[in-house]
């Protein structure tokens, strides 16, 4: 099952242009504000990252997989594994801070 649907994410990532979001360099996520949000709000939230790079987030942090076994998975090297979780994690800070200047 991850398999087929690592395959369909690898295809559907050729067909869309990833979405890219504006620097907001320096800026923190208060914590209040992750404390708020609830399961819904942060699933949407991790929808709203490029398909590969929310791949390897959900199979590191929802599924345990480490990187080795995600770079394996997917097809990737572990540096490129741990770039996506780094990426994933950059992305999700800025969702949150425009969420946060939102309030």
């Amino acid at each position: 099952m991850v398999n087929a649907a690592i395959d369909f994410i690898r295809r559907k990532d050729k067909l869309q242009p990833h979405l890219e979001l504006d620097s907001m360099e320096g800026q923190g996520v208060a914590v209040d504000i992750v404390d708020r949000l609830d399961a819904q709000e942060l699933l949407f939230l991790i929808q709203q990252l490029p398909p590969a790079t929310q791949m390897v987030f959900n199979l590191y942090v929802i599924d345990g997989f480490n990187h080795r076994e995600i770079a394996t998975l997917c097809g990737i090297s572990e540096g490129t594994s741990k770039w996506h979780l780094s990426e994933a994690r950059k992305l999700l800070k800025q969702l949150i801070s425009i969420l946060q200047s939102e309030v």
